[in-house]
């Protein structure tokens, strides 16, 4: 069984993205040349949507992409969600922080 499969996938934060991009004043089709992909890639990486990716992996994968060439952390664009804490009974009882 692959681990990756077990792993929860993080939320992309494009308002992070959208605020780095604009704070060195790139467009996104600059933006997007610099990354190999498409200005609209660039827009739904910020704005949200999936048309321009076959899967979500595809997509976290072209937000460090973008995150890399804008110089930030993955904690800056990425949110993982936080695992719950399970009693011995089974039951939810709150988050790992």
């Amino acid at each position: 069984m692959s681990p990756v499969k077990n792993t929860p996938m993080p939320d992309i934060l494009g308002s992070a993205l959208k605020a780095a991009r604009e704070a060195r004043r790139y467009e996104r089709s600059e933006l997007a040349g610099l990354c190999c992909l498409s200005a609209k890639m660039i827009s739904e990486l910020e704005e949200g949507g999936m048309t321009s990716f076959y899967s979500y992996p595809l997509k976290i994968n072209a937000a460090k992409r973008v995150g890399n060439l804008l110089n930030l952390s993955e904690s800056d664009y990425l949110n993982y969600p936080r695992a719950p804490i399970v009693s011995a009974e089974g039951d939810e009882e709150g988050v790992i922080e």
